[in-house]
């Protein structure tokens, strides 16, 4: 049961009904939600078929809209569900992110952004479960403005190929952080002093 998310433009009501009714055979056989995302049925197929049936979303949603020409990437506030987020190579030039409680992947890489904000979530006091962050490829100049400190579960920073001098104190509060990536950069030293102690 693959199909992308343009398939499911086309779709007649006749057609979904018949798509939630195998969505519900399989969850009655003991299929789980997360296993039909693993066979490949699209993020917009599971996320419509769920809510439209009021059940549990998978835990495991994708969204991968990459090559495209979007320049707003602000969805997953409103998919608390939503995992991983590829948005590579497309016309984004500020990333505001907006993250929702669930995701872990965000791959904002080669785009032409030049501004990077965090954006709070509502209600603020959900602790971000981003893991990766990838906005290699891109024009930034400057994270100062950029506090780090509200990823507090950042693993993986890819900042290559960007135009940064200097690397914000911000981001010694990851305690989290186990790979940092800027290769190819402006860079004029390497870590502040409040990013060693």
């Amino acid at each position: 049961m693959s199909m992308s998310t343009e398939t499911l433009l086309a779709v007649t009501r006749q057609g979904m009904d018949h798509i939630k009714n195998l969505v519900l055979d399989l969850l009655s056989w003991g299929v789980s939600p997360e296993y039909l995302v693993e066979a490949g049925v699209s993020t917009g197929v599971s996320y419509r078929v769920f809510t439209d049936l009021k059940l549990r979303l998978p835990t495991n949603l994708l969204l991968d809209c990459r090559r495209n020409n979007i320049s707003d990437i602000s969805v997953p506030h409103n998919l608390p569900k939503l995992q991983i987020l590829y948005a590579d190579h497309n016309s984004v030039h500020a990333l505001h992110l907006s993250i929702g409680p669930s995701l872990s992947v965000l791959d904002a890489s080669h785009n032409d952004i030049t501004f990077l904000k965090f954006t709070p979530s509502s209600p603020p006091q959900i602790l971000h479960t981003l893991t990766l962050l990838h906005v290699s490829h891109a024009k930034l100049s400057s994270l100062d403005a950029f506090n780090f400190s509200q990823l507090p579960a950042l693993q993986t920073l890819k900042l290559d190929h960007n135009e940064l001098r200097t690397l914000p104190d911000s981001l010694g509060e990851l305690s989290h952080l186990i790979h940092l990536s800027c290769c190819d950069n402006k860079l004029v030293s390497l870590l502040s002093a409040s990013f060693n102690a």
